[in-house]
């Protein structure tokens, strides 16, 4: 590794760096950072990586020019440490992605860490993945510190299993994203712990975010909480909203809530041409009914609007 950090030393140059490296060590990091014109920077470590046990360095700028940071294989506890090391000015593409078993609190730590050292009107996407997650959902506290990144398009929120937030604080997030693209939550099941989250939630991310096109998201669907159809010939513009995908994970559907779930869905998103979910909950063939439902509608619609 020395050999490595030395000949790194010597190339002033460097842009794109791309590794498989056998231990967690600082001062490869720290002598990453000072290199001027690095753009994009991924390191890749073993299953069986050495944790490097000497102090953090202390916080430094660093890293002046990189825009893509892709770390993969550390725990939770290498994970935060590298971010809090650093203060990430021009980053654009951060992903964090096969953690080793990092625990619910490492996962918050490193929400955290990524809102005290990354640009927070540079960051575009953000990706963290575990090998294994664990049966704790985040809430919405847990997730406020990614509040202040408004220019996201991409966020994939795979840390930890399930999400608990209510309609009103799926509002709230709705409004902290208003370019975001792709929008994936954990949809995993907690144990007998159901989704706080109802298929009204679906109308604040289509109210505020107007480029979605991929939703996954933890969603109940019971007797009494599934809207009735709020479609309206007059007001409708069947192109309004671009998202085309839902996934709805482990979320339980009821055959017999198909065509009810199918108006909500044709209202609010009118472009949707898919619905993913998990084996016993919208699995063939009620998922693809809910499709055939909403095809159907499209069609019905689309004959009423030229009528008008």
């Amino acid at each position: 590794m020395q050999d490595l950090i030395e000949a790194i030393g010597r190339w002033p140059n460097l842009r794109t760096v791309n590794l498989q490296v056998e231990w967690w060590c600082h001062n490869l990091l720290s002598t990453l950072a000072n290199k001027d014109m690095l753009s994009t920077l991924d390191l890749h470590f073993g299953d069986f990586a050495v944790k490097d046990q000497r102090a953090l360095p202390p916080v430094s700028p660093g890293f002046p020019s990189l825009l893509h940071l892709g770390l993969c294989g550390m725990t939770g506890t290498e994970a935060a440490a590298a971010l809090q090391c650093f203060e990430f000015r021009k980053l654009e593409c951060l992903h964090l992605t096969c953690m080793r078993d990092p625990s619910f609190e490492e996962v918050v730590i490193i929400l955290q860490a990524v809102h005290d050292r990354v640009s927070h009107t540079t960051l575009r996407e953000f990706r963290i993945d575990a090998s294994r997650c664990q049966p704790r959902p985040l809430h919405y506290q847990d997730l406020q510190p990614l509040a202040v990144f408004s220019k996201m398009t991409n966020i994939h929120l795979n840390g930890t299993a399930g999400l608990q937030l209510t309609d009103d604080e799926h509002e709230q997030v709705a409004l902290w994203w208003p370019n975001v693209e792709v929008l994936e939550y954990n949809t995993a099941s907690t144990g007998n712990m159901a989704p706080l989250a109802t298929l009204k939630c679906l109308a604040h991310y289509a109210r505020c975010c107007l480029k979605l096109r991929q939703l996954h998201i933890p969603i109940t669907t019971l007797d009494d909480n599934i809207p009735w159809s709020i479609f309206n010939v007059a007001s409708s513009n069947l192109c309004d909203h671009p998202l085309s995908v839902l996934c709805v994970g482990e979320s339980y559907l009821a055959s017999e809530h198909v065509a009810r779930v199918a108006r909500y869905l044709a209202d609010v998103f009118p472009s949707l041409v898919r619905v993913e979910c998990s084996t016993g909950s919208w699995s063939a063939p009620d998922g693809t009914a809910v499709i055939h439902e909403v095809a159907k509608l499209k069609v019905n619609r689309t004959i009423l609007a030229l009528e008008h």
